[in-house]
């Protein structure tokens, strides 16, 4: 569950948004607003230039179909939780992405961006700790954002982790991973 509202947990983690935008640079800013696009293509920070959707069409339906899949995973939690987002909560908190109506609990994108590292490092395995890394970071640039807070990045994350496990021992998901393992790996 996320902290409960006015709790000492829940002031740290608005205090974490508040720390997070006041380190803003940049740099951060910018990998906070790319970060806001849903795509397994952000890891190609990781996976090199070659890794893009015209040279991947397999794997972009495949993540776009866990993406899709996930969002509605999310979607369910953030409807019983019902988090307001921390902009809600601080009207001294700019949000640098798109505002929204939903919850904040989970992280919709940590949870993607942590499905998409485990789903990619068994693709790749040799990068795996990149990997991980990247959908960690993936998730932290919504605290950058101001659009969510570090216990709704972390809850994201878990279930983007278990969504991942569940999808890999799924047997109709194993011939579409297949392939696109096949054409990451190229």
């Amino acid at each position: 569950a996320p902290p409960a509202p006015g709790s000492d947990a829940d002031r740290r983690d608005l205090d974490a948004v508040r720390a997070a935008q006041a380190a803003r640079t940049p740099a951060t800013i910018a990998a906070a607003e790319a970060d806001a696009k849903v795509t397994v293509f952000r890891f190609a920070d990781v996976l090199g230039p070659g890794f893009a959707p015209e040279r991947a069409p397999k794997t972009e339906a495949l993540f776009r179909a866990v993406a899709v899949d996930g969002a509605r995973i999310a979607a369910r939690a953030k409807d019983f939780w019902q988090r307001p987002r921390p902009y809600r909560a601080d009207p001294a908190i700019t949000p640098l992405v798109g505002v929204s109506t939903d919850g904040a609990y989970p992280s919709g994108h940590a949870m993607f961006g942590c499905t998409a590292a485990v789903l990619l490092g068994v693709m790749v395995p040799e990068q795996r700790a990149a990997l991980l890394a990247r959908g960690d970071a993936f998730g932290a640039n919504r605290i950058t954002g101001g659009v969510h807070y570090p216990t709704d990045v972390a809850a994201g994350c878990t279930a983007g982790k278990v969504v991942a496990a569940v999808l890999l021992v799924a047997p109709a998901f194993q011939a579409d991973f297949a392939a696109a393992r096949d054409e990451t790996r190229q």
